[in-house]
């Protein structure tokens, strides 16, 4: 028996193991080749029975799934084994395997023999491979005994009892009743035992002083660990220091917890004895007692020690203060802060806080229709406000955001009410309701202003008309004709004398208004020309160009300040040398002569200088230690100083940094400039841990009996482990075998153990040494490998052929165990293989106990990244030589789909590192 266990290793003289072992992991990104897509055969299947007659509609089943029913015919398939199984009521089960071979097509006449006369036939199955299945009648008599996981059986009408029997499994027992000429089905399913988890739990010092650390140490195989004296829920294994304050005997208590919540309880003991120095004083609180999943909370601190380091990731502080933390997980968190004095003596002090989840509660929401009464045709408004997600509004509304207003237009008469709902992200809702009364629409004459601005104008000029009416339109006579019902024109009067304007408003009913005005046209006489002048900027720099512009009806403009004579209409830049205000004059004249003057004024101010322009970044948020940190800057000014180290740069550049410790680090660059003008930018990067490297790996096997006198083989295989410690073993490669010889009888249970930075992991098997001359078992075979395969690269990448070779000399079953590291935690949840023999003569072999048509699917082991020894089948070997070909589950997961844990996207990559084969006789 191989049994294997894995700790964590915290030691800091390792950080030397890890940097060879990260030196020695690489990762391959290449595509790898997707092969071409392979011809596709066909398959007919007919049955007939025992006197050569067709039988129809008989269930069809194709490694193990149902697709139809006799004659069935058209079955797409793909190049290897497959297994065939036909039955029908009445007949006994038919089973075939074919060897499909590429451009072939293939028919099968499945011969259904009748269940004998006075007979009934039994199909059992269990859910696990290895289990005893035994059938015993009324009397108690057995009568079937197998260890197959799928067997089929005739027996004679009457009650059975039908039970399956595993180590570390209760016992399963079904009744069943066969009747004669029918078939009956009975599923076992076999579930493991529940035990209590180990526990081995420590103090490392007998005796401390106040104010002095406590080293706590726990291992179990359970998944969690709770510690009395203030320590709290922690992880199935670790190390934690405890500083006890007070004098006297400190029983702390460990109690581990199983995936079942079974629980295993160890105690230890230390003695605190007084210092003889004083420890710091320490008040420590977390101010407040609960808060809701998000909400932030404080803990403050007072001592008169030299620094204070407060747990749970808050680090090292000094002697007093206060920090803020946002609540993250539910539950409750218990926090320590440790006072240190210059003497390293230390007082600790805990407080607690519950975190609760954020209770679920309905939106709040605020509905009305603004208007009572409306006016059929007229137009009404809804408004709503809520914290909710989205509201809903009936009435054909719709769906609307949590904020908002809409406007309706009534087209109904009669009162109607409308109902909104409010929805929160726990689709929680409130409904609130409110109406509004759409009355019938009068008969009403249209309303109408109409006016001539002027009173009068000189002829030629033009008449500036305004109207505006509720109308449908408006005519307005003295040649203007149809309008809308709100607008203005202008009208030029060619005539002098008094001009009578008539304006008339239709509605939709034809009803109309009528609106009078009148204008006196003066006779024309010479007048000054028109002129606007406008400077356009109040103010420029001094340099900049000034915009004139100007508009008249005269013969020319004269401009001042050296402009000089221009267009009666333009526009011109100009540019000022001096600064102050500058009144610019210009003068329209007219063909009679007669002339308008307009001013305007600019004011000119000198530019004070501008400090520089930055630009800084860091371009990563995250790296590890050692990796290059990337700083890039650009500025208009004469040099940039960046702290960190990096120090006088020029005015544009990059350049890098590396840390060498983790934390986040904060960078300040300066740009300088003219006139000592100075701009800051700042920036940060977050240097995390190096990642560990991948779990240690060791595999064991040892002669499992011989006499004294007579050499033990050990050997041994490992992965990913910087050293070895092997019993009887000095010094001990990566892999190899020794012979060890025993002078006395007696069992010797030899250990392995790998490791490296991330931890080790233990192998242990058992060498019985007996006096007698016995007949040794055979011994274990271990092979090395380092198969990699993916879902996602195609038939090719799905497979890895000739992933082992190994030699057979004892013929008989052989139970494959493969080391499998889960390198992606539960990213990829399909990470699921299972395995083909072949031997030298090219024929393929498959495993004894099958779950998936004639293959054995390993599924994925899902948690955290780990590395664990899987049970990947049952084999019959010969003796030779044999390969182990490894095929991803993704390849029959169409025709099995019961192992999928969703759909396979994405890698699904398998990682094997080795395989052990374990002799189970003939």
């Amino acid at each position: 028996m191989c049994t294997h266990t894995f700790q964590r290793w915290g030691n800091p003289v390792m950080l030397f193991w890890l940097t060879l072992a990260l030196a020695a992991i690489g990762c391959s990104k290449a595509d790898i080749p997707v092969a071409p897509t392979t011809p596709q055969t066909t398959l007919h299947v007919t049955a007939i029975n025992d006197e050569g007659q067709a039988v129809d509609s008989a269930d069809v089943f194709f490694d193990g799934t149902r697709v139809g029913v006799t004659p069935y015919q058209n079955r797409v398939l793909s190049p290897g084994l497959h297994s065939i199984r036909v039955s029908e009521n009445g007949y006994q089960i038919f089973t075939n395997q074919i060897l499909v071979v590429q451009g072939q097509s293939y028919a099968i006449e499945a011969l259904l023999e009748r269940i004998p006369a006075g007979e009934g036939q039994l199909v059992v199955s269990a859910n696990l491979d290895s289990v005893r299945i035994t059938v015993t009648n009324s009397n108690d008599e057995l009568v079937i005994e197998t260890f197959e996981q799928l067997s089929t059986h005739i027996l004679l009408p009457g009650r059975y009892r039908v039970s399956g029997q595993k180590a570390g499994c209760p016992h399963v027992t079904e009744e069943v009743e066969i009747v004669a000429g029918e078939t009956r089905t009975i599923f076992l399913r076999l579930l493991a035992q529940q035990t209590q988890p180990t526990l081995q739990f420590s103090i490392t010092e007998d005796t401390v002083t106040t104010g002095e650390a406590v080293n706590l140490s726990w291992q179990s195989d359970g998944v969690r660990v709770i510690i009395d004296q203030g320590v709290g829920e922690r992880g199935p294994n670790g190390s934690e220091k405890i500083i006890c304050s007070t004098p006297g005997k400190k029983v702390f208590t460990a109690t581990a917890f199983s995936q079942d919540n079974l629980t295993t309880e160890v105690r230890d003991t230390v003695y605190v004895e007084v210092s003889l120095v004083a420890p710091p004083a320490l008040q420590f609180e977390v101010v407040q007692d609960t808060v809701e999943i998000g909400e932030a909370f404080d803990l403050r601190w007072q001592s008169d020690g030299h620094h204070v380091v407060i747990d749970q990731g808050v680090g090292v502080r000094g002697p007093n203060g206060n920090d803020s933390i946002v609540a993250t997980r539910v539950g409750q968190r218990v926090f320590t802060a440790t006072a240190y004095n210059s003497d390293n003596l230390a007082t600790a002090k805990k407080d607690t806080i519950y975190v609760a989840a954020n209770p679920a509660i309905q939106p709040s929401l605020q509905f009305r229709v603004v208007q009572d009464t409306v006016v059929v045709g007229e137009t009404f408004d809804l408004n709503w406000q809520s914290d909710g997600n989205h509201v809903v509004i009936d009435q054909g509304v719709g769906v609307r955001g949590p904020n908002g207003s809409e406007g309706l237009t009534a087209t109904s008469t009669g009162e109607r009410i409308f109902t909104a709902t409010a929805y929160n992200i726990d689709n929680l809702t409130t409904e609130k309701s409110d109406t509004i009364y759409v009355a019938p629409k009068e008969a009403v004459r249209p309303l109408l202003e109409f006016n001539v601005d002027q009173d009068s104008v000189r002829l030629g000029e033009a008449v500036d008309l305004t109207w505006e009416s509720d109308g449908h339109h408006v005519v307005i006579d003295q040649g203007v004709g149809l309008r809308g019902p709100d607008g203005s024109e202008k009208v030029v009067c060619s005539i002098p004398g008094i001009k009578v304007f008539r304006a008339i408003a239709f509605n939709e009913d034809d009803l109309t208004t009528e609106g009078l005005d009148t204008v006196y046209v003066i006779p024309e006489q010479p007048v000054a020309p028109t002129l606007s002048f406008q400077v356009v900027q109040d103010t420029v720099v001094l340099g900049e160009p000034i915009d004139l512009s100007w508009d008249s009806n005269g013969d020319h403009v004269i401009i001042d300040q050296g402009i000089g004579t221009r267009g009666p209409a333009g526009s011109e830049r100009v540019v000022c040398p001096t600064p102050g205000t500058k009144v610019f004059s210009a003068t329209a004249y007219s063909t009679a002569n007669l002339t308008t003057v307009l001013k305007d004024t600019v004011y000119i101010v000198e530019l004070a200088p501008e400090p520089p322009t930055l630009q800084f970044e860091v371009e990563q948020d995250t790296v590890e230690v050692g990796q290059s940190v990337n700083l890039s800057w650009q500025s208009n000014g004469l040099q940039v100083a960046i702290d960190q180290g990096v120090g006088n740069r020029g005015p544009f550049g990059r350049d890098e940094v590396v840390f060498a410790n983790p934390g986040n680090k904060v960078f300040t660059a300066i740009a300088f400039g003219e006139q000592n003008l100075l701009t800051s930018r700042k920036d940060s990067v977050y240097i995390k841990e190096a990642p560990l490297p991948p779990e240690p790996v060791v595999m064991l096997a040892t002669t499992r009996l011989v006499t004294v006198g007579t050499p033990a083989t050990i050997t041994w295989q490992s992965q990913n482990a910087d050293f070895l410690v092997i019993d009887h073993i000095s010094s001990p490669a990566s892999e190899g075998s020794e012979q060890i010889t025993f002078s006395t009888p007696g069992i010797r249970i030899i250990t392995a153990t790998a490791f490296n930075q991330s931890g080790w992991r233990t192998a242990t098997d058992t060498i019985e040494v007996v006096q007698l001359v016995v007949t040794p078992p055979v011994d274990d075979i271990l092979v090395l490998a380092d198969v990699s395969i993916r879902a996602d690269r195609g038939p090719q990448g799905m497979v890895e052929r000739a992933a082992g070779l190994f030699q057979i000399q004892t013929a008989g079953k052989y139970k494959v165990m493969a080391e499998v590291w889960y390198n992606s935690g539960d990213t990829q949840r399909n990470e699921s293989y299972y395995l083909e023999f072949e031997s030298t003569t090219n024929s393929s072999i498959l495993p004894k106990n099958p779950n998936a048509g004639l293959q054995r699917v390993v599924p994925d082991d899902p948690g955290d990244p780990h590395t664990v020894s899987r049970n990947s089948g049952v084999f019959g070997l010969k003796q030779g030589a044999h390969l182990i070909n490894v095929y991803h589950y993704g390849v029959i997961s169409d025709s099995y789909p019961e192992f999928l844990n969703g759909p396979l996207a994405g890698a699904e990559s398998v990682k094997i590192l080795g395989f052990r084969l374990i002799y189970l006789g003939n």
